[in-house]
């Protein structure tokens, strides 16, 4: 976190309830931290490593289970296809490069851990 001199004020308007919320949640802290704490939070929207691993799993148990075309409606299944022809996948792997892609770009998975 930045020093306290980097820091800038700001006037805040909030509406009643949330500030009452916030005042509920800053009761272990100090309301300057709760707001901090929740902005900064709101950049990062991070599952845990394990939670995500997790969730690639799950899906890979899923696939490898079934059919995956017949989970699929006709146009998603033929997007699949067409994605792992073009990149030389399988089922499996395309679902599982495309998965991580998705929690890369939405911000629950790092660059490394999606590998």
């Amino acid at each position: 976190m930045a020093k306290q001199d980097d820091w800038i004020r700001i006037t805040l308007r909030l509406p009643g309830d949330l500030h009452a919320r916030l005042v509920e949640a800053a009761a272990s802290s100090s309301m300057n931290a709760e707001i901090v704490e929740r902005l900064s939070d709101s950049f990062v929207r991070r599952i845990s490593k394990n939670a995500a691993a997790s969730l690639v799993e799950q899906i890979r148990n899923i696939v490898l289970g079934s059919n995956i075309h017949d989970l699929l409606d006709d146009d998603v299944g033929q997007a699949l296809m067409d994605y792992t022809v073009k990149n030389g996948l399988t089922d499996e792997a395309a679902i599982m490069k495309l998965l991580r892609q998705a929690l890369k770009a939405n911000g629950y998975m790092t660059e490394s851990e999606a590998h």
